[in-house]
């Protein structure tokens, strides 16, 4: 398992999106601040360490998690099912 620091995660994965042109900025950045949003309200999960508002990690398998991430989104995107992208979505 690797550890990263929030913001770190989500840089990485917005940066993978990129890789998507149907992805523009503010559809990346509306990602951003769901995933955010969810990443902060999961005190119980082991792969979110929660120290302070301003100390979070993300504990995943590798770098592969975060390129299947922003690939999950742009398919749901693509499908124009956003909000099914938001209900299966898990760390």
């Amino acid at each position: 398992m690797e550890s990263y620091d929030i913001d770190d995660f989500i840089e990485e994965v917005k940066f993978q999106m990129i890789e998507y042109d149907v992805l523009d900025e503010s559809t990346i950045l509306d990602w951003e601040k769901k995933a955010r949003a969810y990443i902060g309200k999961q005190r119980g999960n082991k792969n979110i360490i929660i120290k302070s508002e301003e100390e979070i990690y993300i504990k995943i398998k590798g770098e592969e998690v975060m390129e299947k991430i922003a690939l999950e989104y742009y398919r749901a995107f693509r499908d124009q099912d956003l909000d099914g992208y938001w209900k299966r979505f898990r760390l």
